[in-house]
């Protein structure tokens, strides 16, 4: 991976980088100095740390987790209904057979139906893996170029003061000659 670095930020702490897209990353021990190495900002960890404490992804691996488990219940029967019934005009009538009902009964679907509610239900459960690889890339590109961008304005701090010095000791070592005779008032000026 790229290890560029960049200034110090102040309020930053760490954790190493997930490997895999296709699990979600583990919980990591509370952040400590590993986002910031020898007094620099490494981007792959930045990438890592904002993975690890965005509770958008948290959410969508947790909503992922439940969707996974859904397969098993989408192939499975209904549950079987038990009914009971009683006539109560035929109690303690002498001249009628005591009324009662008793129903057992199941649901049975058509021939592949359970299998097809259990295809939905995985790839239900895959476009929720899906969507949090989507997720993680796109916080990864945005947490990339917010980083490249604050190390794109250091930089340019750096190089303008820079600049500023060499002109100011351009602008000295006109001074000094002119002041020693050595060129023209017009000479220092350009």
């Amino acid at each position: 991976g790229c290890t560029t670095t960049a200034p110090v930020l102040t309020s930053s702490a760490a954790v190493s980088p997930s490997a895999s897209t296709s699990k979600p990353p583990p919980k990591s021990e509370p952040p400590s100095d590993a986002l910031l190495k020898r007094g620099t900002l490494d981007v792959d960890v930045l990438v890592a740390e904002v993975h690890r404490r965005n509770p958008s992804l948290d959410a969508m691996r947790h909503l992922w987790r439940a969707t996974a488990e859904r397969p098993s219940q989408a192939r499975a029967l209904d549950d079987p209904m038990l009914s009971y019934g009683l006539a109560p005009g035929t109690i303690g009538n002498s001249d009628l057979v005591y009324g009662q009902k008793i129903d057992l009964s199941q649901k049975l679907p058509w021939p592949g139906k359970r299998d097809l509610r259990e295809r939905i239900a995985r790839s239900d459960a895959d476009a929720a893996l899906d969507n949090v690889d989507d997720a993680r890339r796109l916080i990864e590109q945005r947490t990339r170029q917010a980083f490249y961008h604050y190390y794109y304005v250091h930089r340019a701090i750096a190089i303008n003061r820079t600049n500023v010095d060499l002109l100011s000791d351009l602008y000295r070592l006109a001074e000094d000659k002119y002041a020693a005779g050595k060129v023209s008032r017009q000479d220092a000026l350009q």
